[in-house]
């Protein structure tokens, strides 16, 4: 099983928070970077894990 996790990333135009909590995995997509930055710190926060992460930059394939 993963570990706990919270990432941030940026697709083009969109930014996504990506929670991986027991096994499961749950995406969120914003509009706005401070949307998805005060999201993600939440589900930090939620789930006891660190607060000190760099967003990552990632170009899917669609």
């Amino acid at each position: 099983m993963q570990p706990n996790s919270v990432t941030l990333i940026c697709d083009k135009d969109d930014w996504i928070v990506i929670v991986m909590e027991n096994g499961e995995e749950l995406q969120r997509s914003f509009k706005m970077q401070a949307h998805a930055q005060s999201w993600c710190d939440g589900q930090r926060v939620r789930l006891g894990l660190p607060a000190d992460y760099v967003p990552a930059t990632f170009e899917f394939d669609q």
